[in-house]
């Protein structure tokens, strides 16, 4: 069996002074300096990683489609499948894991498989979703919290944007980064209405169940 972790390796970002933003430490912890690819640099780094992510879900919408048509009956394809292919079909990966990137193209249905958008509206929600790049604003700022680094003030979200993206988390089965976000992310539940306050509240519980399944 191929381990996911050995075909989606992303080097380290190198420290080039000619080409990078120092960071702001806006949770004054002290860490020092620290160094990171320029907005502009980063967005073409994006761009080029999102062409690779439209070409692999292409192939893999390809396989869904087929699939569909041979067994109408089964709701989608499971992962294991699509894994299979993205390893043994796709020449050009993307460095994103497959499991990060397939819920900006893909449904999750209830039984765990994923599956072609099937309606109009389906498919402008999963683009607007790419085009936003919402993904990978969530990605970015969990890398952060995950190697307890600086965040730089334009990356760091407000709550009512934190509140959106555990929201996301859930729909698109990214509940480690939903819990994070909530429990590590600067939200603050009690500055929110009341509304907000419980429903991230209850997408975070989902969340948590799914990443701590003994938890009461």
């Amino acid at each position: 069996m191929v381990a996911e972790d050995s075909i989606n390796q992303c080097p380290a970002v190198e420290q080039n002074k000619g080409g990078v933003d120092q960071a702001v430490d806006v949770r004054g912890k002290g860490e020092g300096e620290r160094w990171y690819l320029k907005e502009a640099q980063l967005a073409l780094v994006d761009a080029a990683e999102s062409a690779h992510e439209d070409a692999a879900a292409d192939q893999l919408g390809q396989a869904m489609h087929r699939r569909q048509v041979e067994q109408p009956a089964q709701p989608g394809m499971h992962y294991s499948d699509l894994f299979e292919l993205f390893v043994y079909g796709v020449k050009d990966k993307p460095r994103r894991a497959l499991a990060e990137w397939l819920p900006d193209y893909f449904f999750k249905t209830e039984t765990g498989a994923w599956r072609l958008p099937l309606t109009d509206d389906e498919q402008q929600a999963k683009t607007a979703l790419r085009r936003e790049g919402v993904s990978r604003r969530i990605r970015h700022y969990v890398a952060h919290l995950q190697q307890d680094t600086p965040i730089p003030a334009r990356e760091q979200p407000g709550s009512a944007t934190l509140v959106g993206w555990i929201r996301h988390c859930k729909r698109a089965g990214l509940y480690e980064a939903g819990v994070l976000l909530f429990e590590r992310g600067g939200l603050n539940i009690e500055n929110l209405p009341e509304e907000m306050a419980i429903n991230v509240e209850e997408d975070y519980q989902v969340c948590v169940r799914r990443v701590r399944p003994g938890r009461e």
